[in-house]
């Protein structure tokens, strides 16, 4: 995907995880097919069946979800925070849109929850720069140290050509009621 088209899909995809989590509410299974996109271009969540509605800083212990976009934590067995879970999703997706292809690759199981738990990844160089620095702060290892969506929609990158209104930034989020 161009990465203009990129930026203009991850915004309303970001935004929406962001409205969940104001709501108190955690998908817990963001993937690239959870996400559609109606005739006008609008994307929308579904499948909210693993979602949660948590209070800020409650702990978790559900390990489920696809494997792919799993969190390094969830895949150790810790409890671990919804909100930066889902960040990390949102990584994978990023890298996916903007490479065509899964960042943790491998042709068994077992390799790609190996390189899941290392954070072994590489971004070609095609990607532009600020959206490496954005796909590196979502995919840290460290939960503690990743973004929070309100930050990740704040990225130098994500703000680049931007519509902004005389009262700020104005972010249509559609997503379907659970």
């Amino acid at each position: 995907m161009p990465p203009e088209e990129a930026r203009r899909v991850f915004r309303q995809i970001a935004g929406a995880v962001g409205y969940c989590h104001g709501q108190g509410v955690v998908h817990l299974d963001l993937k690239l097919p959870n996400v559609v996109v109606d005739a006008a271009g609008t994307c929308k969540l579904i499948d909210f069946g693993l979602s949660l509605r948590v209070r800020p800083g409650q702990k978790l212990r559900r390990c489920w979800g696809t494997l792919a976009y799993l969190a390094p934590e969830i895949l150790l067995r810790r409890e671990y925070e919804g909100p930066p879970a889902d960040v990390w999703s949102l990584g994978v997706i990023l890298f996916y849109m903007l490479t065509g292809r899964c960042p943790f690759r491998a042709l068994l199981r077992s390799g790609m929850v190996r390189r899941i738990r290392e954070g072994r990844y590489h971004i070609p160089d095609h990607v532009p720069p600020r959206a490496r620095s954005l796909i590196r702060s979502m995919l840290s290892l460290d939960p503690a140290r990743r973004p929070t969506v309100e930050q990740v929609l704040q990225h130098p990158w994500l703000r680049e050509g931007e519509e902004a209104s005389p009262q700020g930034r104005v972010v249509s989020l559609h997503f379907f009621n659970m």
